[in-house]
């Protein structure tokens, strides 16, 4: 009795394994295309916090998926402006307070709610992070805002004053200094970041926090500045500026 091949049982099987094969490409490259994205965004978001923040910027602010919240402190020239990222109300937001002219008030607000893509302009700001301006500043550079709130844990005033006392990787660069915070467990790698400096009566201030880890998980900010102050004139960026320059020469 002879027996019987079923081609037909062969062939079936390999479509399905090239079908497979095909799913998992198709899978890989929206991976990769999304976490392109991802990173692109991340890299618009950066780059806008670095020039003095429009409204019409507000919609290209990420907004978190893990409900965290963020607050970024920029100080360009005399104009004085904080972001909130608030996820953890009813509706999401991204606020904008700007002060033009140095009292610690608010003279533009603007709020964005990306969920309905709608820039408003209230006359406050209605986020319930928001005190006023002066308060902000003082809490974002502190690093008080971020231990108090479900947010982003941003490397702050604190560390920076520890590290400057250690005296350790910490550099000379252009018209101040650069302090690099490395990863303990991959001691090459750059976790964060500050810089500080006067030039011609203006000063700089930038905090960077690339990640930080959480017990073993590494946790990247979605925004990497929380504070960017560049030429400014503000007084208390002056006093804090001057006391670290201080720490150092």
């Amino acid at each position: 009795m002879k027996g019987y091949v079923n081609h037909n049982i062969g062939v079936i099987i390999m479509k399905h394994k090239n079908i497979n094969v095909t799913l998992c490409i198709m899978v890989l490259i929206l991976c990769i295309y999304g976490t392109y994205l991802y990173s692109q965004q991340m890299f618009k978001s950066n780059e806008f916090i670095q020039t003095d923040i429009s409204p019409d910027r507000l919609q290209f602010m990420p907004v978190t998926e893990d409900f965290r919240n963020y607050f970024v402190l920029q100080c360009i020239g005399n104009t004085v402006s904080v972001l909130i990222g608030d996820f953890t109300g009813t509706e999401k937001l991204i606020s904008l307070a700007k002060d033009t002219n140095g009292d610690g008030k608010a003279d533009e607000v603007y709020e964005y709610f990306p969920e309905i893509k709608k820039l408003t302009t209230p006359f406050k700001p209605t986020t319930a992070f928001y005190k006023n301006i002066d308060e902000l500043k003082k809490d974002i550079i502190s690093g008080d805002i971020f231990t108090v709130n479900y947010a982003y844990k941003m490397y702050s005033l604190p560390l920076l004053k520890a590290k400057l006392k250690t005296g350790r990787d910490v550099y000379r660069f252009k018209h101040g200094y650069s302090v690099k915070m490395y990863d303990p467990d991959a001691p090459t790698t750059i976790a964060g970041e500050f810089f500080f400096g006067k030039n011609e009566g203006k000063y700089d201030l930038i905090f960077t926090t690339y990640y930080y880890k959480l017990y073993r998980t590494k946790i990247s900010p979605p925004l990497s500045y929380s504070v960017y102050c560049k030429d400014t004139t503000d007084k208390y960026i002056a006093e804090i500026v001057e006391e670290l320059l201080k720490m150092v020469e």
